[in-house]
């Protein structure tokens, strides 16, 4: 999902539970009103008692958090963050139809650490250090030190299985690769 989407779609759930709070605010403002027995044409209106209702809440489409949750999910996480995984939480309830892991501020402190473990992954890099000894032919090798950069360029996971790293390992006598 590209940035200007993402802020379009933010801006229209902004939207929605703006007018959905304007139109309970008129709601409740009526029974108020019926309540009270007051004429909404008078000019002299009371002072109307605040509703004892959740009003810090935040609205989503499909579920709510409490201003608390919400400015701490914040404060942890930045408001980027926090904003991108409201809306593909609201997304995934809509097209599944639960919330998962119970409630949605777990849902979305899960989805926050799979974002962030996902972008540690992605921003990983090797050492600068090590060279790449793609064009050398590993039979030409004539020390031990050119043996280990060499196998220490062998990405970690191919290094017991290649062939070239076994011959490496029984030819220098290698016993720690110093890593």
């Amino acid at each position: 999902m590209n940035k200007l989407k993402l802020e379009v779609l933010t801006f229209k759930y902004l939207l929605k539970n703006i007018v959905y709070a304007i139109y309970d605010l008129n709601y409740k403002v009526d029974l108020l009103l019926k309540r009270e027995k007051v004429e909404p044409d008078t000019k002299e209106l009371k002072a109307l008692p605040i509703p004892t209702t959740k009003q810090d809440d935040i609205y989503f489409d499909m579920f709510q958090l409490t201003k608390l949750q919400y400015d701490k999910l914040i404060n942890d996480y930045g408001l980027d963050l926090t904003t991108k995984c409201c809306v593909a939480l609201d997304d995934f309830i809509r097209d599944k139809g639960y919330v998962p892991y119970g409630t949605p501020i777990k849902a979305i402190r899960k989805v926050i650490a799979l974002n962030l473990i996902k972008e540690k992954f992605e921003t990983k890099t090797y050492k600068e250090d090590i060279d790449v000894y793609e064009d050398i032919k590993y039979e030409d090798i004539s020390n031990i030190d050119e043996a280990k950069k060499y196998i220490l360029s062998i990405p970690s996971y191919k290094r017991n299985i290649t062939k070239e790293v076994i011959d490496l390992i029984d030819r220098f006598d290698i016993q720690d690769l110093n890593l």
